[in-house]
């Protein structure tokens, strides 16, 4: 029987790719501040962008904030203002392999670009919008999860009689 290979965080060369593929920022005014296997952060005077590995979950999260605000917004958000088609796809995107990363890190720096330009620059109207649609969406959430709960005491009620 073969023995599984066990891959190291580094392995993966999580952050070595991150950094060639968001050196894009640089036309934007970002300097990386702090980088390692499972993170790398990118800053400008106004705004700061975090890529980041979950070594639990695999996930790889894209997230942006102005500076002096400690919400980040996630790159799937960002994509739904334009595109929300396109940002269910950039939800929750995972990785395992290296191979995987090398693929899908540099469609996420481009998504960045195509959708985020005006963010990179800091405009704080696209994170107010970003911040109510997540707002809106927590509400919604709130709401069904009330009316399922809702159904099931009547359904109980109804099942006992009452």
């Amino acid at each position: 029987m073969e023995t599984p290979v066990v891959m190291s965080i580094t392995d993966l060369e999580f952050e070595t790719i991150v950094r060639g593929s968001f050196d894009v920022l640089d036309q934007y005014g970002f300097q990386c501040i702090s980088s390692s296997a499972t993170g790398v952060v990118c800053r400008s005077d106004i705004v700061e962008v975090a890529i980041t590995f979950d070594r639990r979950s695999y996930e790889i999260a894209v997230e942006l904030r102005l500076l002096h605000d400690e919400h980040a917004i996630h790159l799937s958000r960002l994509i739904a203002l334009a595109s929300p088609e396109e940002a269910m796809g950039w939800q929750l995107v995972q990785c395992s392999s290296r191979e995987r990363i090398k693929s899908l890190v540099p469609q996420l720096a481009a998504l960045l670009l195509q959708y985020g330009r005006d963010a990179l620059c800091g405009d704080r109207e696209i994170f107010r919008e970003m911040r109510m649609a997540e707002e809106l969406d927590a509400q919604q959430t709130t709401h069904d999860l009330q009316v399922r709960q809702a159904r099931r005491r009547a359904e109980d009620a109804w099942r006992a009689k009452n």
